[in-house]
């Protein structure tokens, strides 16, 4: 049981989905909630704490000192980067008497590109799509023709960024115009085949918190999976066991954040993972009792 002096500060409060989240955790009255953003507060939430921002190099030394200030001793980070910087700082966090939820920073810096990501994937034997990555102009036209001779169409994407941003997509009859375009995807850029829905969005929760970690959500909007219309909770063994394995495999301390697609077989392949939990990762836990107790009581810990 959470002792009544417990307090634990949650991220991006100004998320869409925070407020599912604070309406869980609220229905225990042992549990006192803060809640951090760099922006306002845009909820009028109460407990609110104002960050600089993980790109502030003032950032980590304000952070805890709010904390501390506020006698706070457990920490949920939910963005990417401030994951980055906690798992990073961990030491630093627990000299403070501080406990984060996060993974641990050698999981996380795999996670936050994607092409160690997907190596990490091909390596376990894991659907991912077929992919290319290229140093120089050579490569690049090489691995355009490769798609072209096997009729994929394709996509570059960011090698590390955030969300759905700097996704350009290519049919075959394009391609030309691609070749031509190497200096604009020169850094930071790869090749991925180009998948269609259904789209799907897994809660791989660790074994910690609960034995039936794989939560696969389908996106009810999928061809625009960025538009909040609704999720549909389904079973598929055979996805649930790969993601089952890759829990395993990174040893997962919190909630990691999976994205998948069908290929034009209708296999579904993992197209990125993501090193904090979903912005809709409550919808999960709200649409199960027994998890949510299991997520709350693995807070308490």
């Amino acid at each position: 049981m959470i002792s009544r002096s417990e307090k634990i500060l949650i991220s991006c409060s100004n998320g869409k989905k925070i407020s599912e989240l604070d309406n869980i955790l609220k229905k225990k009255n042992f549990l006192k909630i803060f809640y951090t953003d760099k922006s306002k507060n845009l909820f009028n939430r109460k407990g609110f704490i104002r960050n600089l921002g993980p790109d502030n190099k003032q950032y980590l030394d304000n952070l805890i000192s709010k904390i501390k200030k506020n006698k706070i001793n457990k920490y949920i980070p939910l963005a990417d980067e401030e994951v980055f910087v906690a798992s990073k700082n961990i030491i630093y966090f627990k000299k403070n008497k501080i406990k984060v939820f996060c993974n641990n920073f050698n999981i996380v810096k795999i996670l936050n590109n994607k092409i160690k990501t997907l190596k990490f994937l091909t390596k376990l034997k894991i659907n991912v799509p077929i992919w290319k990555e290229f140093n120089n102009q050579k490569e690049f036209n090489k691995s355009i023709e490769f798609y072209l001779d096997n009729k994929i169409d394709l996509v570059v994407k960011p090698i590390i960024s955030r969300g759905n941003r700097e996704i350009y997509y290519f049919k075959k009859k394009n391609y030309i115009n691609l070749k031509n375009s190497f200096k604009k995807f020169e850094n930071n850029f790869f090749f991925n085949e180009m998948l269609f829905p259904n789209y799907y969005d897994v809660d791989l929760f660790s074994k910690r918190i609960t034995n039936n970690g794989v939560i696969i959500r389908k996106n009810l909007n999928p061809l625009n999976p960025t538009k909040y219309k609704g999720f549909k909770i389904i079973k598929n063994q055979n996805f649930s066991e790969q993601c089952q394995k890759i829990n395993k495999k990174i040893n997962n301390k919190f909630i990691i954040d999976i994205d998948a697609m069908t290929d034009k077989n209708g296999i579904i392949k993992i197209i990125e993972m993501n090193s904090r939990p979903s912005g809709a990762f409550s919808y999960s836990i709200k649409k199960n009792i027994l998890l949510q107790n299991e997520f709350i009581k693995y807070l308490s810990k």
